[in-house]
């Protein structure tokens, strides 16, 4: 049988205490180390969602992971660099593998992200906790007990009724909730290989494909690096100018944001002009792109 499939693989050896740090070594046998490692990372986890969403509106999807993970790489391996010494063969291709698993997971989340809103798309991708059972009782034939199926029951419930949307389903939803198979999956991956290895090269293999799917995804645009902050308060400030010229140029005078005419009839008024093509005088014309540029950094 592949060794990368066998249960006990071949070449597994346990982290040496020479190795660079063997903090990793000891969760199992240091449980409260590992909840609150666990909780800390929960609580920064949740916070990413309104960054990541806030981030992806100023650059595209593949190029933000591609930075992400290139940066978190390049980082752990300086920390670090000894780290693959001794690694086997089979280590090296099962964190490849769920690194793929990992890589998915994040591009369908983040993806999902575009067409959801940060709360619906954390309480989904959470779904993963009550999918991990399931994925695991499918894979490796391990049963569920009564309350894991309950969680279940009630996440599946929770799910629809955020998600659905009369008879349909968002396509933010539906790669949200692939989002969190992806992570089961890797979960159940890890709970399987994770303890007979170096942890901290494990990770690393991961997260280092994970960064070379998104890099080659996003290589034949190009790579758009994020905006700092002063690039973005410009260009703001940049729009807030345009609309204030093409609103003078239509009334004569500089009119200010507030003296326009309300939000609904604004949008009402340029979704007109959208679906007529243009406006029906050359005196419109000033007043309609102005309308589509201020609602566009509203």
């Amino acid at each position: 049988m592949n060794p990368i499939l066998r249960g006990k693989p071949a070449g597994a050896r346990k982290p040496d205490p020479k190795n660079g740090v063997n903090m990793f070594a000891n969760w199992k046998s240091r449980p409260t180390l590992a909840l609150a490692a666990l909780v800390g990372i929960t609580a920064v986890w949740g916070g990413t969602f309104l960054v990541v969403q806030d981030t992806i509106k100023r650059m595209p999807v593949m190029d933000f992971l591609a930075v992400r993970f290139s940066v978190a790489t390049i980082v752990m391996f300086a920390v670090r660099p000894s780290c693959f010494r001794g690694m086997s063969r089979t280590a090296f291709l099962r964190a490849a593998a769920l690194g793929v698993v990992l890589g998915l997971g994040y591009i369908t989340q983040t993806y999902g992200l575009q067409h959801t809103s940060a709360s619906v798309s954390g309480f989904i991708t959470g779904m993963f906790v009550v999918l991990t059972p399931v994925m695991s009782w499918i894979l490796l034939r391990r049963g569920a007990n009564r309350n894991t199926i309950l969680a279940v029951v009630l996440a599946t419930v929770g799910l629809g009724l955020l998600s659905l949307h009369g008879w349909a389903i968002g396509a933010g939803e539906l790669l949200t909730l692939a989002c969190a198979l992806f992570f089961a999956l890797h979960i159940v991956g890890l709970g399987e290989w994770s303890a007979q290895y170096d942890a901290y090269s494990f990770a690393l293999v991961q997260i280092g494909v994970v960064a070379l799917i998104t890099l080659v995804a996003a290589a034949p645009g190009g790579i758009t690096l994020p905006p700092d902050g002063a690039a973005v308060r410009f260009e703001r400030s940049r729009q807030q100018k345009e609309v204030r010229r093409d609103a003078s140029a239509y009334g004569g005078r500089a009119f200010s944001k507030s003296e326009y005419c309300s939000r609904s009839r604004r949008r009402s008024l340029s979704r007109n002009l959208l679906r007529t093509g243009s406006a029906t005088s050359s005196k419109m014309r000033p007043y309609s792109a102005s309308v589509s540029r201020q609602n566009r950094w509203r």
